[in-house]
């Protein structure tokens, strides 16, 4: 289980990656959680070493994996315990391997014209 601040980052991550679909830093989590952008990026580590969030690639900030989008639908975006049906959760999920694969094939296809032109 998460620890409070923790939680708080994985919330920011989650939120701002579904808004923008670009890795999150600290610099845009510390304020919200009301912590250093230090604290921030040392406990990004620790959940990236926990398998919630992951890095793209070294100066790039951190996106959600599934574990991480599993524990914001299971427990932070559910903060009164209404229980979601099973079908519910395997909706939310389906939708977020749908839009990851959108924002995938829309990068291929930046990446293709640009090869072509």
């Amino acid at each position: 289980m998460l620890d409070e601040r923790k939680a708080a980052i994985l919330r920011a991550v989650v939120e701002e990656y579904i808004e923008t679909a670009q890795p999150v830093g600290s610099g845009s989590v510390a304020p919200q959680v009301k912590a250093s952008s230090a604290t921030v990026r040392n406990d990004m580590v620790l959940l990236e070493q926990e398998g919630y969030l992951r890095q793209p690639h070294t100066s790039a900030g951190r996106i959600p994996t599934d574990k991480g989008y599993r524990f914001f639908v299971d427990t932070i975006a559910n903060p009164n315990g209404i229980a979601l049906l099973h079908r519910d959760c395997v909706n939310i999920a389906e939708w977020f391997t749908r839009k990851r694969v959108e924002v995938d094939a829309e990068q291929l296809f930046s990446d293709l014209l640009a090869e072509l032109f």
